[in-house]
């Protein structure tokens, strides 16, 4: 008793005197806890151990993971844990605090004992940090700069995306050259580079020097360890081609003045005492004169549209009584048949036979005018275009992980309804998680398809024979108030592209089309041959020029306004009242064009409907039957099969449901694993299920290994976003087993059934 009294006194002073958190806990009760655990979360020791619940201090986040964790702990399944997670004070604020723990015997019964130590100003330095560091990755790569880090070599250890574009070379190839032998072709540094001053004086060195028929100014400067030695180089180069440009002709400018002036197509004149005193050809033929003598001595009058003539003689006023810095101003000139012409004039004083006068430089803008018309279309063109595609990145981005999470919802769902009694009230609370995961699993994949992420088999098909296909259950959709006519193209081509996402885009656009309408109307739908042309293509930002097969929708709706239509493909955009739309048909719609390399059009007016005109690539082959679904009752199994995946509830989760259906299961949470366990593994593994996007190496190359050391190793792949590992440009790569995420058990065993039963190479 003494030496147990003794310990115990021990234990009392170093837990008193510790500088972390000090807990034991049985169940969700605080047996014991020390004054700095009690300071971190801002209670005294006796509300903690009196009123306190140990998970009430954790964050709603992290609580099932942190409660699971003491369960496995009392339970013995896991001995120490050490983890991160977000507690919260007794003020409301969260701290972030670092765990460790594991059980003990407290009192004669089991108990779980550990430390917490307050790592919040920790964890918010390490997101500053991140953050500081994302900052000068994304300047690097943004500044119209090429910038390379070399060593004291000349070797490239780094260069960024700019590099490419002002010296054509592919950055990949780049790096790990000397820059004298890849840019330049030389064995020996550049005589013009400052990198030898640099190194040699340790500071700042400034060149300019000729590649071809560029020039560039070369920075060089030093980079210094914490001794002051250099032991690299920052290379900035700069494209100086255009000022090099612009010194050359104003040096040669005196020489060639009179040819330039009499040679330009603008107008170039002399105005003195109001009367014109010099002018070029190009002025004589732009307003329609004979010659230069039927000009000169015409009054300024006669030369400017009568209501741009004041402000135009305020400015030549102004301009010779010295007034500097005047914008060019448009006037209208008067032509010798008395029609007028726009022009951008821009006046300059001078000394004009010993005399001031005014020397003015005008250019004919109706071409300009026309063209910015057209440039301001193809910038809302081009505009509409990017802010699609960074919403599509933002949707294809967050699928992995939240498909994930749904997987896991669905799979203990599915496993909890096996084991529930038909008369338990439980079963429909169940029932309704079941149902909201599968509504969230149905939006996901809608965003997925308008990112033009989701995995697609597409085929040669006649896309007039898959719509033919359709017509009955369209005619369903819109109702018997509006007429569907159906206008097939004469000798279609064929387009290659999913057959489900063609009935897909099909259906929202006639959805889309019959809310449109109010009342009886009318909706078409028609197909042709279209073969598009530079012109064409130059004028519509998304277009690629060449064949096409055109789908039109029409219908006579409400049309919509530019404010409507400039907003027409923007996911959860829509018009409809609330509970009537969720604005991802035609987001979906736009996704399922842009992943089949078209591009749609939309002509739309108030009060006079609207016309969705989408151009798919002309596809050259035989067109294919789109594959039938195949039935299977859910079929037992034998094999052995290793399921890889990263995510433990997941892993889980299939591990029970292919076990009880007769396989025998091993699992592995990371490739690495996958491979020791193969490795080590004495009998035969028939299939391989994993994950495509995992930490270290993605399931593909985890395949690759695997099969060179199980011969006839057949592969699932699962995932809610493939990236590119077994699909190019998300079509799906051929004799390649796919199951997307979240899937039900039942799609798990019929697909797991489907692959094994297939011969091996197919």
């Amino acid at each position: 008793m003494t030496n147990l009294a003794a310990r115990d006194s021990h234990f009392k002073v170093l837990a008193e005197h510790s500088l972390v958190g000090i807990y034991a806990i049985r169940g969700n009760q605080f047996l014991y806890v020390n004054q700095p655990l009690a300071n971190i979360f801002g209670y005294t020791r006796e509300e903690l151990i009196a009123s306190v619940k140990p998970l009430d201090l954790v964050s709603e986040q992290d609580r099932h993971r942190v409660g699971q964790s003491i369960t496995d702990r009392m339970e013995g399944s896991a001995q120490t844990v050490h983890h991160t997670w977000h507690g919260i004070r007794k003020d409301g604020k969260t701290v972030v605090v670092e765990s460790y723990g594991a059980r003990i015997d407290w009192q004669g019964a089991p108990a779980v004992m550990g430390t917490l130590l307050d790592v919040t100003d920790r964890t918010l330095a390490h997101e500053e940090a991140a953050r500081a560091a994302r900052e000068w990755e994304a300047t690097f790569e943004a500044t119209n700069d090429s910038i390379w880090i070399m060593d004291l070599d000349h070797k490239v250890l780094r260069a960024n995306k700019t590099t490419e574009a002002l010296f054509g070379l592919e950055v990949e190839k780049f790096v790990g050259t000397r820059c004298f032998e890849t840019v330049h072709g030389m064995k020996t540094s550049h005589p013009n580079c400052p990198f030898e001053e640099c190194v040699k004086s340790g500071r700042r060195a400034t060149r300019e020097m000729g590649v071809g028929e560029k020039w560039f100014e070369t920075t060089c400067d030093p980079i210094l360890d914490r001794s002051g030695s250099v032991v690299g180089v920052v290379h900035i180069t700069t494209n100086i081609t255009e000022r090099k440009r612009a010194e050359n002709k104003v040096r040669e400018s005196e020489q060639r003045y009179r040819m330039l002036v009499e040679e330009s197509p603008d107008g170039i004149g002399i105005f003195q005492d109001c009367k014109l005193v010099f002018i070029n050809s190009g002025a004589v033929r732009a307003l329609g004169y004979q010659s230069k003598e039927a000009m000169l001595g015409l009054k300024v009058e006669q030369l400017i549209h009568p209501n741009d003539l004041k402000d135009a003689l305020d400015r030549v006023r102004r301009r010779l009584s010295g007034e500097t810095g005047m914008y060019p101003a448009e006037v209208r000139y008067l032509r010798a048949d008395e029609s007028h012409v726009p022009v951008e004039v821009v006046l300059t004083p001078i000394m004009f036979g010993g005399k001031p006068a005014v020397q003015f430089i005008a250019r004919d803008m109706s071409a300009r005018k026309h063209a910015e018309e057209e440039r301001k279309k193809l910038q809302l063109q081009l505009h509409q275009a990017q802010k699609m595609e960074s919403v599509g990145r933002l949707a294809g981005g967050v699928a992995h992980d939240f498909n994930n999470m749904l997987q896991v919802i669905l799979s203990y769902v599915s496993l909890a309804l096996q084991d529930i009694p038909a008369d338990s009230p439980i079963l429909r609370y169940l029932s309704e998680i079941e149902k909201a995961a599968t509504r969230a699993a149905a939006l996901t994949r809608q965003l997925v398809t308008f990112a033009r992420k989701q995995t697609i088999r597409p085929i040669v098909l006649d896309m007039n024979e898959a719509i033919q296909g359709t017509l009955n259950m369209l005619s369903r959709l819109i109702g018997e108030d509006i007429e569907l006519a159906w206008v097939p193209g004469q000798n279609l081509w064929h387009v290659k592209i999913d057959p489900a996402q063609l009935d897909q885009l099909v259906a929202n656009l006639v959805v889309n089309a019959r809310d449109a309408i109010e009342g009886p109307g009318k909706l078409t739908i028609e197909t042709t041959n279209v073969v598009l042309d530079e012109p064409y293509a130059a004028a519509h930002a998304e277009c690629i020029p060449g064949e096409h097969v055109l789908l039109a929708i029409s219908d006579t709706g409400c049309g919509m306004d530019k404010e409507t239509m400039s907003h027409l493909f923007e996911p959860f955009f829509t018009t409809k009242e609330k509970g009537k739309g969720s604005g991802l048909g035609l987001s979906i719609v736009h996704g399922i064009v842009k992943q089949n390399g078209g591009f749609i059009n939309v002509y739309s007016e108030l009060g006079k409907g609207t016309t969705f005109k989408i151009y798919l690539p002309r596809a050259h082959g035989d067109p294919k039957t789109p594959p039938q679904p195949k039935h299977y009752h859910l079929p037992r199994g034998n094999e052995t099969v290793l399921i890889v995946e990263d995510e433990p509830q997941i892993l889980d989760t299939c591990k029970r449901i292919l076990s009880e259906y007769g396989y025998s299961v091993l699992t592995a949470r990371t490739p690495s694993d996958a491979l020791d366990l193969v490795r080590d593994y004495k009998g035969p593994i028939h299939l391989l299920i994993t994950d495509v996007v995992m930490p270290g190496m993605n399931g593909k190359e985890l395949e690759q290994k695997l099969v060179q050391m199980c011969p006839g190793l057949r592969t699932l792949f699962m995932s809610g976003y493939t990236e590119n590992a077994i699909a190019h440009n998300s079509v799906l790569e051929p004799k390649i087993a796919f199951l997307n995420k979240p899937f039900s058990a039942s799609e798990l065993i019929d697909k797991t059934r489907e692959v094994l039963s297939k011969p091996t190479g197919t």
